[in-house]
């Protein structure tokens, strides 16, 4: 046996064995580092678990408000939607109207703005000339003095 080394064991060169000791120091840097990086992050944990159950409980909150929302949203969709469609149909029918209206256009002549109206609503109004000059006597019909009216435009006539 040569005097550096035990039975059982081989000698390792010095050089060797001061290079291990090197890997070693660093091993048990890291670890210490590690462990302190660990420590700071564990704390920011901590900090940060209150916050995210609060966060968590406004998420479930503002959920079961969309799930209660959601119908009447929904319903309100549909209103929105007839209502659309209710326009649409009453655009249409006032167009349709008022084409009517054009064609079927009529002309009232003879009654005076201004005078009162009976009881029944209808307006009336008593003359003894018509507006040709002419005494007609009594009370004038308009469309009996537009007969002869060359201004006539063919339009019906509603008298008083």
């Amino acid at each position: 046996m040569l005097p550096d080394q035990t039975e059982g064991q081989e000698v390792m060169p010095t050089n060797m064995q001061s290079q291990f000791d090197n890997i070693l120091v660093a091993i048990v840097d890291t670890k210490t580092a590690l462990q302190q990086v660990i420590g700071a992050v564990s704390v920011g944990l901590g900090l940060l678990r209150p916050e995210h159950q609060k966060m968590e409980e406004r998420m479930q909150e503002t959920e079961r408000s969309l799930a209660d929302i959601r119908p009447a949203q929904e319903a309100m969709m549909q209103q929105v939607a007839e209502l659309i469609d209710r326009v649409l149909r009453l655009e249409h029918r006032a167009e349709d109207t008022e084409g009517s209206n054009i064609r079927n256009n009529i002309r009232v002549v003879g009654l005076p703005e201004g005078r009162g109206n009976d009881q029944s609503g209808n307006r009336h109004h008593e003359t003894t000339q018509h507006r040709s000059g002419t005494d007609v006597g009594g009370s004038a019909t308009d469309s009996e003095a537009d007969r002869n009216d060359p201004e006539n435009d063919g339009l019906p006539v509603i008298s008083p």
